[in-house]
């Protein structure tokens, strides 16, 4: 490669740095690997700063709205990873004032980020990536260990679910004698493993473990609540 290549790949890099920098998820060089961003999604304006605050290792102070107890809350917060689930963007990190890591943050409730620069940042005591991949979504109870899930799927929608896995773990079994496809998952046990399997369960069937066959039978008498209350009114 002679100088003037040299010079010319220093100045496209430059060039690539300085647009990023201005906004990591409209740069060009970063769309392609990113994907799947809605634009729309509230969130968003938070995120360079959170992405910036990971990679220069700064401590924030964020001001964040409760969904479930309807009420805001200011943490002194370190910032490690971000990750997006069914469109929603996720920052996870150390919560000085709970002293917890892996503490997790939806971006769309973040109403306000101050830097604190005199702080000391805390960096993840372990692989973060590694901390959620036992896990569907960005729910992970504490002391809960993996667990075996064994379902079988209808014929005519296994191959949908082979051809897109529920989870990196699945493993594609025999067909049985009646065409079903035996599959097996290894993971937590938590709310996005039954949100994920809900749409499709009048196509699945729970083999084990008994804990998720039983929240799964919980969930559709509610629906079935809901659904009765709902014609009731109809017919009133």
């Amino acid at each position: 490669m002679n100088e003037a290549q040299n010079i010319n790949n220093a100045e496209t890099q430059r060039i690539r740095n300085a647009e990023i920098a201005r906004d990591p998820l409209t740069a060009s060089i970063v769309k392609p690997i990113i994907g799947n961003i809605l634009f729309d999604y509230e969130g968003l304006k938070n995120f360079s700063e959170i992405f910036f605050a990971i990679l220069n290792n700064k401590v924030l102070e964020i001001e964040y709205f409760s969904f479930i107890q309807n009420q805001k809350y200011k943490y002194i917060f370190h910032p490690h990873y971000l990750k997006e689930y069914l469109h929603r963007w996720y920052v996870i990190g150390y919560n000085e004032n709970e002293e917890k890591y892996n503490w997790t943050l939806g971006l769309e409730r973040i109403v306000s980020i101050k830097e604190l620069p005199n702080k000391i940042y805390h960096p993840a005591k372990e692989n973060i990536k590694d901390y959620f991949y036992d896990v569907i979504g960005i729910t992970k109870e504490e002391n809960k260990e993996p667990q075996l899930i064994q379902l079988k799927v209808h014929p005519d929608f296994e191959k949908y679910i082979v051809s897109n896995p529920f989870h990196p773990s699945q493993k594609n079994k025999k067909l049985d004698e009646n065409n079903w496809r035996d599959i097996e998952l290894n993971v937590i046990i938590n709310e996005e493993l039954i949100n994920t399997l809900m749409p499709y369960i009048h196509f699945i069937k729970i083999v084990k473990p008994k804990e998720l066959l039983d929240k799964i039978t919980e969930e559709l008498l509610k629906k079935e609540t809901l659904l009765a209350e709902d014609i009731q009114k109809l017919i009133a």
